[in-house]
């Protein structure tokens, strides 16, 4: 059966089996789910179940499948275990140095642009505060 024919099966009175997709980390090859942690949040929600063994997390950790994260090797996502031992760069918004992912303080727009945890700790919250309103305002309209 392909799958633009298949039809949800009932699980029972109140639960579906559906298809989900999935994906490749570009770093470790994970099978990871096609969503980052604010999307994950509104399913974990509003369509998956509550009970802490039958949740998002729960169902994917069974299956060994993992979030993505949120930076990119070459255009691709890797997956959030990747993200956090800072298999990725990114060149900081604020000082221009070329960081590891998970020294990632804030980021804003598609495609991101990133402040450090090292400036966050040590620029003067005036100018941090103005560097973020100047993003904000750059990349307000990029995900509609």
């Amino acid at each position: 059966m392909s799958k633009e024919n298949y039809v949800p099966e009932k699980f029972d009175d109140s639960h579906f089996k559906v298809l989900i997709q999935v994906g490749r980390c570009a770093s470790c090859n994970r099978l990871m789910i096609q969503f980052g942690r604010q999307e994950r949040e509104s399913l974990d929600n509003h369509m998956f179940p509550f009970y802490y063994k039958a949740n998002l997390p729960a169902q994917l950790a069974r299956a060994n499948i993992q979030f993505r994260g949120n930076s990119k090797i070459n255009d691709a996502f890797i997956c959030e275990i990747c993200d956090a031992e800072g298999k990725a760069s990114f060149t900081c918004a604020l000082c221009g140095q070329i960081r590891k992912s998970n020294e990632q303080q804030e980021s804003f727009g598609d495609p991101p642009e990133i402040l450090c945890k090292n400036c966050y700790a040590t620029v003067p919250a005036k100018e941090w505060n103005e560097k973020v309103e100047k993003l904000r305002a750059a990349h307000r309209y990029d995900f509609e």
